[in-house]
């Protein structure tokens, strides 16, 4: 996020960047009141009226002690 927030700001200097996490409620995010323009995130099932745009795939990757790892 933090080289998002910069490219942003940089072509968008006047610009209001808020960055708020959220559950899987959409209303939480202020898109559906209408508060808040664009919202990034995994959007689960989205109503019609919302235009939602595909970004990237990312996977998954856990780090643990080999310790830990003995254990499961």
């Amino acid at each position: 996020m933090p080289a998002l927030a910069a490219r942003m700001l940089e072509l968008a200097p006047g610009i209001k960047l808020r960055m708020t996490p959220f559950g899987n409620d959409l209303a939480e995010t202020g898109i559906v009141s209408g508060t808040t323009a664009m919202v990034l995130g995994r959007i689960v099932d989205p109503p019609d009226n919302l235009v939602v745009q595909h970004l990237m795939d990312d996977g998954l990757a856990c780090v643990v002690r080999r310790e830990v790892a003995r254990l499961f």
